[in-house]
Order: structure tokens, then C-alpha cells, then sequence
């Protein structure tokens, strides 16, 4: 969605393309929390001294190594959404400078034929028909 955004230097597109990151930040940053209160529990009912397990952590290491991978999404997620913030900004700007219509500049738009083309006829191969 992205992609389409530039491209078409479409005002929908780029709001649509800016909150969908907003979105994964968001959705990233509920699966940290998720996990230290999935950890918590786990730590009470399982590995606690009232626990099932009676204090034998069974999955050793796996909430740190959890962890670790949900701070690098977060962070590959923030720093996209700083950069589409960023090129959303350049964009409106330069929309607004120079708003002449609906429609793309002729080069963007032989670009965007051209792709579109080839998205055809890959579904076209792949149709089988």
C-alpha cells in the first residue's frame, strides 16, 4: 500500500498507508505488553511456589528470546512509520503546491500502466485458463 501511495501521489492512499503503520505500532506494542502479562501469569500458576510445576521453569529463556524478536518488530514499526510519516508530510506539501487534478504526472502514470500490465498477466498465467 505503500508503493501505491507514492506512485500515485494519491491523498487517500497516503492517509490509508500512514494509519495502517500507525496500526502495526500499535498492534506491536500490544503483543509487548501481552507477553510480559502472559509471563506473569505463567510465573504465577506455573513456576510459582504454589504452581503446577512447583518452581521448574519448563520453557527456560523462551519470554526473553519472545521478547527480543517483539523489540526488533517494534522497532522496524516505529521506524517506518517515522519514514512514512516523514514522506507523507513531503507529499502533502508538494501536493499542495502544485494540485492539478486528480491524476498523475504522465511518466508516474506509464509507470503505473506498465505494472499494472504485468500484475494482468501474472494473474492471467496463473488463472490457468
Amino acid at each position: 500500500m505503500s508503493v501505491a501511495a507514492l506512485m500515485t501521489e494519491s491523498i487517500p492512499h497516503i492517509w490509508a498507508s500512514f494509519i495502517l503503520h500507525v496500526i502495526a505500532l500499535g498492534w506491536s506494542s500490544f503483543q509487548i505488553w501481552a507477553t510480559f502479562k502472559f509471563e506473569g501469569d505463567y510465573k504465577q500458576m506455573i513456576t510459582g511456589p504454589q504452581g503446577a510445576c512447583a518452581g521448574i521453569d519448563v520453557i527456560a529463556g523462551y519470554f526473553q528470546e519472545r521478547r527480543a524478536f517483539q523489540f526488533a518488530t517494534f522497532a522496524v514499526n516505529f521506524t517506518s512509520l517515522f519514514a512514512s510519516g516523514f514522506l507523507c508530510w513531503r507529499l502533502f506539501s508538494v501536493s499542495i503546491i502544485r494540485f492539478c487534478g486528480i491524476t498523475t504526472r504522465p511518466p508516474v502514470h506509464r509507470k503505473l500502466n506498465i505494472c499494472s500490465s504485468d500484475v494482468w498477466l501474472v494473474y492471467i498465467q496463473e488463472d490457468g485458463r
